[in-house]
């Protein structure tokens, strides 16, 4: 319905989640029920009884952020409003002799309501309910920080908003440079390390000059492993080559330079003014990633019709917008990735397999103890591991609810994973892994129905025409398919990348020119190698020995272990 009624949204899911019938009979003539996605609700807690405003978060609502989290008494504000215009304006004795009295009073009310929500926002500017307009505004009129505002979390944005002109005044200083590490990249997770310069004498009386070394010093993070401690003047020089044009060339001879004058320098130990931010992005670090789980199922799901919904895409040539099911969207999306990628065309759609699809399980799991030892695995163990299984066994309607179904696999399989991982020995970590294998369809063959056609005929029939499309646009028209069915966002893997630098290039701007800042991020799609390892195993082995030696007397010889399926008293002889 809200695919087919785009316009309608919020009528629709409000019916379906509708307000408590209690508190809405409960309110009073004036009192807000349902506003920007929130909703009124009674709470009782030792104060009392109260009204207040809660964030709606069903799944498949597109949060239209209408109001922001900080803005706490707008609505309060906004109802408080509209009871004093009802109390002025709503007047019934006008009903007797005006038949249109109440809608010129709604018109007069739903009109003013704009402007009461612009002057309220104006007047909360400086205050910790700002809105972020203003935020945006305030900030791009100190040094273009506005766009910045999108990256940054609200408490360091709040911060940056209420400080930044006693920040712009103490530039360069070493109290400010603390400030912002305090209040800005710690709290956002960014670790920040400096260098300092010292003398390495370890190859002294053998050389007359020590080496000038670059030594780690850590800021505002502990960091525990890290594989390099100490760089070379070389080393340094090729991370800051990017900082400026110019920088790449002739480094070799500028290497050298910089390190005859160093190795004479008369200080042994000097810090440096070079800031670096190193930083390891494992949102998606996985031995099975999200996106597989939501390719898998939505294979599995178009072949089982456990998947109708409406996708919209837009044609890349025309900007028209295309509507297709799930199923004609993954056929189509094969074509455009195999053709955009390898430029041939497939004759047919094949026959897909989908890998680890969750199988539907019983409440007695006691089958499962026959695949291996009971002297290993139990029950409860086998319980543990399999916890409360979710599968996809309904039907889905929505691109959202199909990403939050694919999610919530995903952190089952994961949670399965983990709970295998950590069990060491290894007849314990075989059979717990052969118990998941039957809890999964380790590969389903789907039958795609296409009517046994050729692609051609396929496009032909359903109106789809792609000759004049170059390999970016059928690229473009692939993996839009492929984001908006499975509800993907690959911007999602850029959040951390984007609050580094936001955060970098703020401090950077505060500070003295002479610092350099370095930052790098490893890349979000890091493939993590499940490899199988080595295991040790609980065997108990027993030794027993009686005999009675004359002391110095006699050699022993021969003493063995022979190994046996069944754990038996070793023998000296």
């Amino acid at each position: 319905l809200v695919n087919t009624y785009p316009e309608l949204e919020t009528l629709i899911l409000g019916i379906l989640n509708p307000i408590d019938i209690n508190d809405a009979v409960e309110a009073e003539n004036g009192a807000l029920l349902y506003c920007g996605n929130y909703y009124r609700k009674k709470i009782t807690s030792g104060l009392g009884e109260r009204f207040s405003f809660v964030k709606r978060n069903e799944v498949g609502l597109n949060d239209p952020k209408l109001i922001e989290e900080q803005e706490t008494s707008l609505l309060p504000s906004l109802e408080k409003w509209v009871k004093a215009f009802l109390t002025r304006w709503y007047l019934r004795d006008f009903f007797l002799i005006e038949d249109v009295y109440l809608h010129t009073v709604l018109s007069n009310m739903f009109s003013a309501i704009p402007a009461f929500i612009f002057n309220h926002r104006l007047s909360k500017c400086f205050t910790e309910e700002v809105h972020s307009f203003h935020i945006k505004s305030f900030l791009e009129s100190h040094g273009k920080l506005g766009k910045y505002i999108n990256s940054l979390p609200l408490k360091q944005l709040m911060f940056l908003y209420r400080n930044v002109r006693w920040i712009e005044k103490n530039t360069g200083k070493e109290e400010t440079f603390k400030l912002l590490v305090d209040n800005l990249a710690t709290p956002s997770g960014v670790p920040l390390t400096s260098y300092k310069l010292k003398h390495n004498l370890a190859n002294q009386p053998e050389e007359y000059y020590p080496l000038p070394l670059l030594q780690r010093e850590v800021i505002n993070f502990i960091q525990t492993g890290s594989r390099f401690t100490t760089f070379s003047i070389h080393q340094m020089l090729n991370k800051e080559k990017d900082l400026a044009l110019s920088n790449a060339e002739d480094i070799d001879n500028r290497t050298e330079k910089a390190i005859y004058k160093l190795q004479r320098s008369l200080d042994s130990e000097f810090p440096t003014k070079i800031i670096e931010s190193d930083m390891i992005d494992k949102t998606n670090s996985h031995p099975y990633k999200l996106f597989d789980m939501l390719f898998n199922l939505w294979i599995y799901a178009v072949s089982e019709n456990l998947y109708t919904a409406n996708i919209f895409v837009t044609n890349p040539r025309t900007s028209d917008k295309i509507l297709l099911n799930p199923l004609n969207a993954l056929i189509l999306a094969i074509y455009c990735i195999n053709k955009g990628y390898a430029g041939t065309a497939p004759i047919n759609a094949p026959d897909m397999v989908a890998r680890n699809i969750p199988k539907v399980l019983g409440s007695d799991l006691s089958y499962l103890l026959t695949k291996v030892e009971s002297s290993r695995i139990n029950l409860s163990k086998i319980n543990e591991l399999v916890g409360v299984n979710k599968t996809i066994d309904t039907v889905i309607t929505s691109s959202d609810l199909f990403f939050a179904k694919g999610k919530e696999l995903h952190t089952q399989f994961i949670a399965r994973y983990n709970f295998i991982a950590k069990h060491s020995f290894a007849k314990t970590h075989a059979q717990l892994r052969r118990i998941m294998g039957k809890l999964y369809y380790l590969e389903k063959n789907c039958v795609l129905n296409t009517g046994n056609t050729t692609y051609q005929n396929w496009l032909n029939n359903n109106g789809f025409v792609l000759d004049e499309f170059t390999k970016e646009d059928l690229i473009n028209l692939g993996m839009e398919l492929i984001n908006k069915t499975t509800g993907y966002s690959v911007n999602s893997q850029k959040e951390k990348a984007e609050l580094q630098e936001a955060v970098i290039e703020i401090m950077k701007q505060f500070s003295s020119y002479s610092v350099q800042y370095i930052y790098d991020i490893s890349p979000a799609n890091t493939i993590l190698v499940n490899t199988n390892n080595l295991r040790p195993d609980n065997v108990v082995s027993k030794l027993r020995a009686k005999a009675k030696f004359p002391f110095n007397l006699n050699n022993i010889r021969n003493v063995y272990f022979r190994p046996n399926s069944v754990i038996n008293p070793v023998s000296i002889t």
